[in-house]
């Protein structure tokens, strides 16, 4: 041991402070985590499956090995109404209770979500009046895993998009659009 007299540097002890929660707060989960989560989760398992279907002795197509052909049709008939500029038609594909999240590039999160058919077809009636001469083009086979599809679209704006739906009795009941 020292003997030598310990020198008081003049530092007082400061005591951390109890971190505590509240019984039953309610939280909310960082969006851009749940979001990229799920688009990850989702590549990871298109992946395996394409990778799976490439294995096979047969030679097909992602869009006949990945997607039945009625995911395909709702895809094509999405940006078939978008290319006609028609809201209702467009909402028309989702179920009622649908929920859209759209990429909100000057929000404060991730997505702006719309709910209902009501609320997708005033959002997607905004998109029209600010771009009336809007084009779509889907850019890749449609993948699908069990009710989650993906495909990457490029439009007439200057964006590509990969959107995920989440199909149930041949009407959307989720839809996210990803820059």
């Amino acid at each position: 041991m020292d003997s030598k007299p310990k020198m008081d540097v003049g530092i007082s002890q400061a005591e951390m402070p109890t971190i505590s929660f509240d019984e039953g707060e309610t939280r909310r989960a960082n969006r851009w985590l749940v979001g990229a989560v799920v688009v990850m989760a989702f590549a990871v398992v298109a992946l395996g499956v394409a990778l799976i279907a490439s294995s096979g002795e047969e030679t097909t197509t992602p869009t006949q090995a990945l997607a039945d052909q009625s995911t395909v049709g709702l895809v094509d008939d999405l940006i078939a109404a978008s290319n006609e500029g028609d809201a209702g038609a467009v909402a028309a594909l989702f179920l009622p209770d649908a929920v859209m999240y759209g990429f909100d590039s000057g929000g404060p999160g991730p997505f702006t979500v719309f709910e209902g058919r009501a609320e997708i077809r005033r959002f997607q009636q905004q998109i029209f009046d600010a771009v009336p001469n809007l084009v779509v083009e889907r850019v890749s086979p449609v993948i699908q895993v069990g009710d989650l599809s993906a495909y990457m679209v490029t439009d007439s704006n200057a964006w590509d998009l990969v959107w995920v739906l989440e199909v149930r009795d041949g009407k959307i009941a989720r839809a996210w659009g990803m820059p």
